[in-house]
């Protein structure tokens, strides 16, 4: 997968939390140095663990998602 990841060219939203006991924040830094969409916002999260949309930074998750989103559909 890592091989495609420069032809994804969509606009990326990725959020990660920093703490996730299950997949590494590299995961995260190495979408966004990879990744060959030129827009990409990247949030680390700062209290949450692997299930970020129903842990302690969900609030955040969801603006930060809905933020994304209206900025960048037409």
């Amino acid at each position: 997968m890592q091989r495609k990841l420069p032809s994804i060219t969509t606009p990326t939203l990725i959020l990660h939390a920093i703490e996730d006991e299950t997949a590494s924040p590299r995961n995260a830094q190495i979408l966004n140095t990879r990744l060959g969409s030129p827009i990409r916002r990247v949030v680390m999260l700062q209290n949450s663990y692997h299930i970020i949309t129903i842990d302690n930074d969900r609030k955040l998750v969801d603006k930060e998602s809905v933020d994304f989103f209206r900025e960048h559909t037409h």
